[in-house]
């Protein structure tokens, strides 16, 4: 997979961290409840900045299914770069 990177905010950073954990809580997250986590701004800001091949793919596609707007990310057919597309962006640049 190449090395495309997705604007994430801290909310979203969290509920991939806590799916990688704990994935029974997947269905709670699907259902609205939001991780209880204390360094979670939900601001809703897009502030981090994630490459695609830091997690596994069932790990974004279940995500994906978390935003609102992107539709049920089931379709394995889709590549996770096209599902994610709304939110790639380039990789940061280290000094």
């Amino acid at each position: 997979m190449p090395a495309t990177h997705v604007a994430l905010s801290s909310v979203d950073l969290s509920i991939l961290g806590l799916v990688a954990f704990d994935p029974d809580a997947l269905p709670a997250i699907r259902a609205g409840q939001r991780p209880n986590t204390i360094d979670t701004d939900d601001s809703g800001i897009l502030r981090h900045t994630v490459p695609l091949h830091a997690w596994p793919e069932g790990l974004w596609r279940a995500l994906a299914g978390t935003i609102v707007g992107f539709g049920e990310p089931a379709a394995s057919q889709v590549d996770l770069p096209i599902l994610y597309a709304a939110r790639v962006v380039p990789a940061p640049v280290v000094p």
